[in-house]
């Protein structure tokens, strides 16, 4: 934890440094407004899924948490953008199952890096069998098993390179710092460090085969690098835009895992980040959908891991004129890095 906030603020510090040495981005391209008040409503639905496999028996377990989506809003001052989001009450909430949920994911924005930040831990999954035949545990269709003590926790911090950054902006159907006004693409370059755990006191597996005689595996955990090469586009048609985000590569794994003894396995696993987002820019409205998913898996013994994390974001916004007492207390570091970095805060609420 504290290597990956370490290397996180060193990231912060590079990337405003190198914002403030790189050109401007071309104007026919990306449209930048730096004397900008944005505001927008937010709707973010964020969750992860958990599925477990054994290797020489059918069916995947499925993990479930409880999913509460957040609505709030949010904007842009001064090129720093912030959030204020409050969970939505679900119906399901008045039961007595203990689902606790905590899911952030931050990103910091220069004109050729962007870092994400992610932080999740949830305790209490609903626990499916999906492809299985004959086997005591509820299947999709069917009320599901409640595992209260299982706990999962993920901390990642990623960082992205564009080589065409000066073009193509990545905050544009994000958080609509920018509007993208003609259509391009670039490579783009990627690297994350990752650190997941799964535990439960008694077993993180649901359920068993009754032939497989395997202890009890208790908790597992896994530090993993990874190296990712992909491609993002722009795609606009007037004032409608379409985004598109692809990275995949390697992750390189140390697994800790505990079943009837302490054991410690090395491997290479494929992992990929999706982003896709569509929507509306006038450069006054704006208004449209994002979505992301975050994919890793790894192994213990002979049990496969795969997890999934994502979220939903539907946001409508407006962008104003600055008030002149406003710009006047801008304060002046933001006013000599012309490219400064957007800087969304994390939720106040949620």
């Amino acid at each position: 934890m504290k290597l990956l906030l370490s290397l996180f603020l060193a990231l912060l510090l590079l990337g405003r440094a190198g914002s403030a040495q790189e050109t401007i981005s071309d104007s026919s391209f990306v449209q930048l407004f730096p004397d900008t008040l944005n505001l927008r409503l937010i709707w973010v639905n964020r969750g992860f899924d958990l599925r477990v496999r054994h290797a020489q028996q059918s069916g995947t377990l499925l993990h479930l948490p409880r999913y509460r989506p957040r609505v709030g809003f949010g904007g842009f001052l001064w090129n720093v953008g912030f959030n204020l989001l409050l969970p939505l009450r679900l119906p399901q909430d008045s039961d007595n199952r203990t689902f606790r949920r905590f899911d952030f994911q931050g990103s910091v924005f220069a004109r050729r890096w962007l870092v994400d930040g992610a932080f999740h831990r949830y305790r209490g999954f609903n626990v499916h069998l999906v492809g299985a035949l004959d086997a005591d545990l509820p299947t999709i269709d069917e009320d599901p098993l409640f595992r209260e003590q299982l706990i999962t926790k993920k901390v990642q911090l990623s960082v992205a390179y564009l080589p065409g950054g000066n073009r193509i902006s990545l905050r544009s159907p994000y958080n609509q710092g920018d509007r993208q006004q003609k259509s391009t693409g670039s490579l783009i370059l990627s690297g994350a460090g990752t650190f997941f755990s799964v535990r439960d006191p008694e077993d993180v597996i649901s359920w068993r085969p009754p032939d497989l005689n395997e202890s009890p595996l208790t908790r597992v955990k896994v530090y993993a690098l990874s190296s990712k090469l992909g491609y993002v586009a722009n795609l606009v048609y007037r004032s409608w835009f379409v985004h598109l985000f692809l990275t995949t590569g390697l992750d390189w794994q140390q697994t800790y895992y505990r079943q009837a003894r302490r054991e410690n396995t090395f491997s290479v696993e494929p992992t990929y980040d999706a982003r896709s987002g569509l929507g509306y820019d006038s450069g006054r409205f704006y208004g449209g959908l994002y979505g992301s998913l975050d994919y890793h898996q790894f192994n213990a013994g002979d049990w496969q891991f795969q997890g999934t994390s994502g979220q939903l974001r539907l946001f409508f916004g407006i962008r104003f004129t600055e008030p002149g007492w406003l710009h006047r207390r801008k304060p002046k570091f933001l006013e000599d890095l012309q490219n400064s970095p957007s800087i969304p805060l994390p939720p106040i609420f949620g």
